[in-house]
């Protein structure tokens, strides 16, 4: 009992199903950091621009000493000053700047759903690819003991003089095919494992058992990407717009307080003002520069017609997608019960075909035929199984819902 205990913690331990594997993926994928480090840096851009709306205050001072000094001059000349300034009118330009960046943060947040999304498809696809690799590496290790138990059979006979060097070496030539084909499926297993062990951030050692649950809504809806390309071109909109508003007037007001302080000045500082207050209004416009603004405004609005031109596109891509998702689902159903049916039948005729093979009725290429057919039947067999929740994965990932609340 203890031994046996012992033998199955481990795989309590390091089994993962697939909504385990996705919630690891989203708190450790390297990207998905990324990701929210740009969020972080595009708010940061947002709160900038928005400061712009604030007042301005400067300080500073300065120091001056004049050698030699003449009768009308002052030796040395301490000087402070703060400066409050604001600008009054701009046309606009600074709102559309914030605006600018809030659809970049947009973008930026669509970017980062998008990625999680499309992680969570991925992670999902190569979860059931090494589940139908695991089948069919079963399937072949059965037919690997079958064809062990049944070279051993014939290698008998060979010695009791009732079967012949021949059947023995196509026997045997089955089996170490048999052997490197596990080979070779092992590695793929491995590849796998390794690509998701990437993706997750987390050692893969087995997968439990995860299914998806069945789609019942067949509409879907613009996705992140989309979504994404529209908040650039909103971004773009508002650049060109604030480009523009440079022709626009500008006011700003500033007041300016000195304070000064007089060093050897023989008396020459006695009638100077120590305090000063400025206050300066000032009134710009720009009435000429060749047009380079409203060039530069132009280009930008051609970026977002071409930016809207790639929308379009996108949109008819994602209907047509979305409806090969939804064959896909059918063609697989339908490829379930074909394999099944295949399965059944390729099981009948291996144990009639052995039968009549150890009572020497048919020879031994017979049965290797009817031990590949039951092998390769178990493997499609189990590869439609999980072809079918990488379909409803797919559905629910073009359909463009969050994957993860649909795995049970």
């Amino acid at each position: 009992m203890r031994v046996f205990i012992l033998l199955i913690v481990p795989i309590f331990i390091f089994a993962n199903n697939l909504k385990e594997l996705i919630f690891y993926a989203k708190a450790n994928n390297e990207m998905v950091k990324a990701s929210s480090l740009n969020i972080e840096g595009a708010f940061m851009e947002v709160e900038s621009k928005r400061k712009a709306f604030y007042p301005t205050i400067d300080v500073g001072g300065a120091f001056l000493n004049t050698t030699p000094k003449n009768a009308l001059s002052i030796g040395s000349t301490v000087s402070l000053f703060a400066k409050v300034g604001v600008d009054l009118y701009d046309g606009g330009k600074k709102s559309y700047l914030v605006k600018q960046k809030l659809y970049e943060l947009k973008s930026k947040t669509y970017d980062k759903n998008g990625f999680i999304k499309m992680l969570i498809f991925l992670i999902s696809q190569d979860f059931y690819d090494i589940k139908s690799l695991k089948s069919n590496l079963k399937s072949i290790k059965n037919k690997r003991i079958a064809l062990d138990a049944q070279l051993q059979r014939v290698k008998k006979f060979y010695k009791a003089g009732v079967a012949t060097k021949d059947n023995i070496d196509k026997l045997q030539s089955a089996y170490d095919t048999n052997e490197y084909q596990i080979e070779a499926i092992k590695f793929q297993i491995i590849s796998l494992k390794k690509d998701l062990e990437l993706k997750t951030g987390k050692k893969i050692e087995v997968l439990d058992e995860s299914k998806i649950i069945e789609p019942n809504d067949f509409f879907y809806k613009i996705n992140d990407e989309i979504k994404s390309l529209i908040a650039i071109s909103n971004s773009l909109k508002n650049l060109a717009t604030s480009i523009g508003l440079a022709y626009a007037p500008t006011v700003r007001v500033e007041d300016t307080i000195n304070h000064y302080e007089f060093f050897n000045d023989d008396g020459i500082a006695d009638n100077l003002k120590k305090n000063q207050n400025t206050i300066m209004l000032t009134v710009g416009m720009r009435i000429f520069d060749g047009n380079g603004i409203k060039h530069n405004a132009e280009s930008i609005r051609y970026q977002m017609m071409a930016l809207n031109s790639q929308i379009d596109y996108k949109k008819r891509e994602l209907k047509i997608n979305f409806e090969i998702a939804k064959k896909r689902l059918e063609s697989v159903k339908i490829s379930i019960k074909s394999s099944s049916s295949a399965l059944n039948s390729a099981i009948s005729n291996y144990e009639s075909i052995t039968k009549k093979f150890k009572a020497g009725i048919v020879d031994n290429i017979a049965y290797l035929d009817a031990l590949s057919d039951k092998t390769v039947a178990e493997a499609l067999y189990e590869k439609s199984i999980n072809d079918y929740e990488k379909a409803k994965a797919m559905f629910y990932f073009v359909k463009g819902e969050n994957l993860e609340e649909f795995v049970k």
